[in-house]
């Protein structure tokens, strides 16, 4: 008998035994995939966890940066309450300063003309707690009583404004 080459033979083989090589590569298949399916699912697992304790942290950052921002609002608007109040109050002497000036101009204008306008009560200079009376000093000299006035409003209102700036600057 004629001894076959060794490559023959194997090939032989595999051609009888066909349907065993078919399952065995089928098998091996199977087997690769199932172990590719593991390190995929492995990875995913791994990446999830990740992704899970990174927006654990993110919404504690979120929880406290937010309780930051409400308190920093809530001071914000105490500082621009407080302001507000300084400021009408400051406004409101102001008016009242710039309305006894004008009294009292009314008064002395009514007294040197014997003339007064509609509606205007005029008192008569000197009697304590009048408007231009009682005080000594005479307000009918300066011809810039209304452009004092308004520029006593103005101040006060820049003071307002200073002052809150002033207390949103110092905020941490």
């Amino acid at each position: 008998m004629e001894e076959q080459p060794r490559g023959t033979a194997r090939v032989i083989w595999l051609l009888a035994n066909w349907k065993l090589v078919a399952v065995g590569t089928v098998f091996a298949i199977l087997a690769a995939t199932a172990g590719l399916f593991h390190v995929q699912r492995d990875r995913a697992r791994a990446s999830l966890a990740i992704a899970n304790l990174t927006i654990t942290r993110m919404d504690d950052a979120g929880k406290a940066q937010a309780k930051a921002t409400v308190q920093a609002n809530l001071e914000a608007a105490d500082i621009t309450r407080r302001a507000a109040d300084a400021l009408v109050s400051q406004l409101a002497d102001a008016r009242e300063r710039g309305d006894a000036v004008a009294q009292r101009l009314r008064v002395l204008a009514a007294a040197g003309t014997g003339c007064t306008l509609p509606g205007v009560t005029v008192t008569a200079p000197g009697a304590p707690g009048t408007p231009g009376g009682a005080s000594g000093a005479s307000t009918a000299d300066d011809p810039l009583a209304g452009y004092a006035r308004a520029c006593e409003a103005d101040s006060a209102r820049l003071v307002g404004w200073q002052d809150w700036w002033r207390a949103q600057a110092a905020r941490p």
